[in-house]
């Protein structure tokens, strides 16, 4: 079911790309096991909001792996 939300979290982006919206996306994609395309994601969360807790930890859990 995670696959499915993907096409809405990627039009998401499209319309106001915010840094929530990236980091949901990268953990869905971490679930996937998509790790590359998920680390870029929170990346760009962290890019455009250096103080999100939740996506640094999500990097890093993406990045142990």
């Amino acid at each position: 079911r995670v696959s499915e939300g993907i096409p809405y979290l990627r039009r998401a982006l499209e319309l106001k790309g915010d840094a929530k919206t990236h980091d949901r996306l990268g953990l869905a994609l971490m679930q996937l096991g998509q790790l590359e395309n998920a680390i870029q994601q929170f990346r760009q969360a962290l890019a455009l909001e250096p103080n999100l807790l939740q996506a640094r930890q999500h990097l890093d859990q993406a990045l142990q792996r």
